[in-house]
């Protein structure tokens, strides 16, 4: 079977269309966030940095002084994501 591209699709010689699938890309980080000591400080990062388009989850571990993030890299970066965490008060590590 042959195929040509036009655009973002895929056609079979039968005239047939197949969308094309984008492959979203995820990135984790784990970032070192000094000042935090109890669970408003959890609650204030997580509500501020899980608001930022593109990021999907923000597990904060006060204990450790951790703050893990998954997130798109095409919708947020990683200093927006720091800088938010300054915003709040914070300073990373």
């Amino acid at each position: 079977m042959n195929m040509k591209s036009k655009k973002n699709e895929k056609y079979l010689e039968d005239g047939k269309t197949i969308q094309k699938r984008e492959v979203i890309i995820m990135k984790k980080v784990e970032l070192n966030v000094i000042g935090m000591s109890c669970g408003h400080c959890t609650m204030v990062i997580e509500n501020s940095v899980g608001s930022l388009p593109g990021v999907e989850k923000v597990l904060v571990d006060v204990k450790n002084g951790n703050v893990a993030v998954e997130f798109h890299p095409n919708l947020v970066s990683l200093d927006k994501i720091k800088e938010t965490i300054g915003d709040q008060g914070y300073d990373i590590g």
